[in-house]
């Protein structure tokens, strides 16, 4: 025969080849997770990055406007106002025109340039496309949504379901197209 040496692999033999296994024990049968109906109740919403490039694309769009807005102004009259007035009337101007683009889109088209570009479309919690009504009470609740500071719209990062203020009041969301 061969000399073994320190370190070299051993053959132990194949002991593990006569065990015997028990007989597995007879327990309540479990679910077939394949046979099991969706949950009726989910809701598809589309992937937070897709809403937040819908929002910078209609965002975009809203300050163009202002600015548009603003040179016009600018443009034609004598004299400026003071830094305060300029300050206040800027911030109410973007409110307005962010209602106005938001209630003329969702309206009319039902969707936005934003919402068009990322491939988004509104929804009922129903899977039905939304009323007029339905979409009227959406732009109401985005109000509620927006003016404590944008708090409505935040609560999104927190919320389970990634849902905001004005999705929750309208039972409205976005998903995929």
């Amino acid at each position: 025969g061969q000399s073994v040496e320190a370190g070299d692999p051993v053959w132990i033999g194949s002991s593990w080849q006569q065990m015997q296994l028990d007989e597995e024990p007879q327990t309540e049968q479990l679910p077939d997770y394949y046979a099991l109906v969706p949950d009726e109740h989910k809701l598809y919403q589309a992937p937070f990055g897709r809403r937040m490039m819908a929002a910078v694309v209609d965002a975009g769009l809203i300050m163009g406007l202002v600015f548009g807005a603003i040179y016009l102004i600018a443009s034609n009259v004598d004299s400026l106002p003071g830094k305060r007035v300029f300050e206040v009337c800027a911030v109410l101007g973007v409110l307005g025109f962010a209602a106005l683009y938001e209630w003329f889109f969702l309206t009319y088209a039902k969707t936005t340039p934003g919402m068009r570009y990322a491939q988004l479309s509104l929804c009922t919690f129903d899977e039905q496309m939304p009323t007029r009504e339905q979409v009227n009470g959406r732009l109401k609740a985005m109000l509620i949504s927006v003016l404590p500071v944008g708090l409505g719209m935040l609560w999104s990062l927190f919320d389970e379901d990634q849902m905001s203020w004005h999705d929750r009041l309208s039972k409205t969301y976005l998903r995929l197209s």
